[in-house]
């Protein structure tokens, strides 16, 4: 720590940059669509019409009628897997459309 205490980490830094700016919301956005279209496979990908993170609910418009309700069945598992990649519990609901 260097004489005035005002040493902090990068990682510090960012987050505070994040929290600042409010931008965790749509980094979050970024990387559960990225997530989402590399490891859900191209079959599930391709019937996904839009991903959306709002106020800590995930928006999954399928095209699928049958594609939907295999995923509701498992949408607990999806938010598991998602938050985990997020490092954090912030995605609470999963709402198929």
């Amino acid at each position: 720590m260097n004489k005035n205490g005002n040493e902090h980490t990068l990682k510090e830094i960012l987050e505070e940059l994040i929290r600042h700016y409010q931008l965790k919301d749509g980094l979050h956005q970024v990387r559960v669509r990225e997530y989402w279209s590399k490891e859900m496979g191209e079959a599930i990908n391709k019937y996904t019409e839009s991903i959306e993170l709002r106020k800590r609910t995930l928006y999954l418009r399928i095209r699928s009628a049958a594609l939907k309700q295999e995923l509701s069945l498992g949408r607990e598992k999806i938010r598991q897997l998602l938050n985990q990649h997020l490092g954090e519990a912030y995605i609470e609901t999963v709402v198929l459309l």
